[in-house]
């Protein structure tokens, strides 16, 4: 299984512009968390210290989300259900996928290395089978002109764990180990194994104010049925 992203086009110029008008026109919705970054939806990880704030806002946020972005969504399951050769459904009961907003007045230093472990936080509200893949998506929708990406290394959570390495020794290892930064094209869907080590890469380059603005999102197998989530 590679550490690596893979690409796949799914929305056209217009159709991104399109996109950023109305997540700007709902800016009266973004949360924000620190100086440069908001969120349009209600992601796990910003919320696993009160969970049940997490699933009244899972509510809204998908109400309000749907009925904004139902077409883009549709868009994106399609995309999603090919690459795992069956179908992806959303599941009402946790957050759709959201937006990540960041407004850049300077260069950004990236975000922290970590593994995507959300589904650890979730109550499924079910008996649950889950298969041992943790899929994480980016579609980016706006982006600086001198660009954005990720940063990925070769190394497993699975590792990690068998290995019984400190999650405080990572950062002291990743020299060491293979790694690669892979650019986000606007209309373009990153989907990579979110249980391999990643993080958000630096942008070095801000002219003006600009903005990096993707749709964010997880799938993961419950019972042999596909589940988008954020």
């Amino acid at each position: 299984m590679s550490y690596l992203a893979k690409f796949y086009e799914v929305l056209n110029s217009g159709e991104c512009e399109q996109a950023v008008n109305k997540i700007e026109k709902l800016s009266e919705h973004w949360e924000a968390h620190g100086n440069v970054l908001y969120t349009l939806g209600s992601p796990v990880y910003q919320n696993t210290c009160n969970m049940s704030a997490y699933y009244y806002k899972a509510k809204v946020f998908n109400e309000l989300l749907w009925a904004n972005f139902n077409q883009l969504y549709e868009k994106v399951l399609l995309v999603l259900s090919a690459y795992v050769m069956d179908e992806v459904f959303f599941y009402k009961n946790v957050s759709i996928p959201g937006f990540h907003i960041f407004v850049l007045e300077t260069p950004y230093a990236g975000g922290g290395m970590h593994f995507d472990l959300p589904h650890q936080s979730l109550s499924w509200k079910m008996p649950v089978k889950i298969l041992p893949r943790f899929i994480t998506f980016t579609l980016a929708l706006e982006l600086p002109k001198s660009g954005a990406g990720i940063n990925l290394w070769n190394l497993s959570y699975d590792e990690v764990m068998s290995k019984g390495i400190r999650f405080q020794d990572i950062p002291a290892l990743t020299g060491s180990i293979q790694s690669a930064y892979q650019s986000y094209e606007v209309g373009k869907i990153a989907i990579f194994e979110g249980l391999y080590l990643h993080g958000i890469a630096p942008i070095q380059l801000v002219e003006g104010t600009e903005k990096r603005i993707t749709l964010q999102g997880h799938i993961i197998n419950l019972n042999n049925t596909w589940m988008a989530y954020w």
